[in-house]
């Protein structure tokens, strides 16, 4: 539940946008959208209601765990609608909206267990079923796909003995067929909820196997979500509420030779990183947010498929790793000299650390202000080291790994600053 500031500031734009929201007009300003109530009255939405709406969404969206934004918008809209319907007095109107405010993030604060089951490509053929994080990975095999059927037809995650399978007429389900799958269990407050929830949280654990396998991996056969078709049969799921409410979208077939997961992992971080994984996104201390959100960015440098893409895209996770947010000056030699001084502290590392990160974001500036275009795959996996063993100090090397914040871990390499780091 966000904070009585929050939740005033976000009802006193709900009504602002109460206030702008009138019968739609077809023949009216191009400005005025249309949109509907739930009994399908349709009313105008101007640019000053919109506006209104999404601040509502902003302002709230640390507490929305996740919740599809756009889908909370059309909630607002929606009830706002409503209301209007309703006929009320503004008094009642205001105190409508503030009870939806209310009864709305009650409902995320006491959310149903629900499983997402997605294709997911870019896994080699012969490995066995694993599980990282929150998602375990395995083959859909007939007998598994069976039981999807059954719970699709009877409504219910624990299907009665002797239910009959759901008949896909269309044959969409196969597609899902001897493919690699991930199965993703959240907390969330409806479908959509879950959906959003679920692929985060896969996008996340995904982003930790591209790191693991970075080295092996190249764009076009990066573990991803989908089953490796280029059409709308690639991205296929189930999506079922574990207590009885469900629903099901599904699609695709095609899978290529991926990387092998590896136990003790590639990554010198890897125990700790599957570790931290496996933690709520609001169990994390500050650090540990950081290290996922570096590792988003080393994910989206394993997809990419230009070198200057992924050279860039691991300069801003090591930037994301050592620099804090008011640090606009001085960022090449701050963050060449921190991340010379953690290297330090692990073994196997780079040598003159310091020295490579700064020639590293040289050559980043190149890309992003020059254009360069051509950029040498051993600079991309030697800006893949550092940011490895970076987190690897970061997450298993004393002090380091006691320290709660970047603040903290700063004040620690760099005692002669003092105290005043700020996040």
């Amino acid at each position: 539940m966000p904070p009585k500031k929050v939740l005033n500031y976000a009802f006193g734009r709900l009504m602002a946008a109460y206030k702008e929201c009138c019968p739609y007009d077809p023949a009216g300003e191009l400005s005025v959208t249309m949109f509907t109530s739930t009994n399908g009255t349709q009313y105008g939405s101007t640019v000053a209601f919109r506006a209104a709406v999404k601040d509502v969404a902003v302002k709230c969206n640390r507490w929305l765990d996740q919740y599809p934004a756009r889908e909370f918008e059309q909630k607002l809209a929606s009830i706002i609608g409503d209301v209007k319907d309703s006929g009320v007095s503004p008094t009642a109107a205001s105190q409508k909206l503030l009870d939806f405010l209310t009864s709305f993030f009650e409902k995320l604060d006491q959310p149903g267990l629900w499983e997402l089951v997605i294709g997911v490509t870019g896994i080699a053929d012969g490995q066995r079923p694993f599980s990282v994080g929150p998602c375990d990975f395995q083959i859909m095999d007939s007998s598994r796909l069976h039981l999807w059927r059954q719970r699709m037809h009877s409504g219910r995650y624990d299907a009665p003995p002797g239910t009959p399978a759901f008949l896909d007429r269309v044959g969409m389900d196969r597609q899902l067929l001897g493919q690699w799958v991930a199965s993703v269990r959240v907390h969330a407050a409806d479908s959509a909820h879950a959906q959003a929830k679920a692929r985060f949280r896969l996008e996340e654990t995904l982003n930790v196997l591209r790191h693991e396998g970075f080295y092996s991996m190249r764009a076009h056969r990066c573990v991803r979500v989908g089953v490796g078709r280029l059409d709308h049969w690639d991205d296929s799921s189930f999506c079922i509420r574990i207590d009885g409410n469900w629903d099901v979208h599904m699609a695709g077939t095609g899978c290529w030779s991926g990387f092998t997961v590896h136990e003790a992992g590639l990554t010198q971080a890897w125990p700790a990183i599957r570790t931290l994984v496996e933690k709520e996104l609001c169990a994390r201390s500050e650090l540990e947010r950081r290290v996922m959100t570096a590792l988003e960015w080393v994910g989206q440098s394993a997809l990419a498929p230009l070198g200057p893409v992924r050279l860039v895209s691991l300069m801003t996770a090591l930037e994301i790793l050592v620099l804090c947010e008011h640090e606009a000056l001085g960022k090449r030699s701050k963050l060449s000299s921190r991340v010379g001084r953690l290297v330090a502290s692990v073994p196997r590392r780079a040598a003159d650390a310091a020295v490579q990160a700064d020639r590293l974001y040289i050559i980043r500036n190149r890309c992003l202000h020059d254009g360069m275009t051509q950029v040498d795959d051993a600079d991309i996996e030697l800006a893949h080291h550092l940011v490895d063993v970076v987190i690897t100090a970061l997450l298993t090397k004393e002090p380091y790994c006691a320290s709660a914040s970047l603040a903290n871990v700063l004040a620690l390499i760099e005692p002669s600053q003092g105290p005043g780091y700020e996040i």
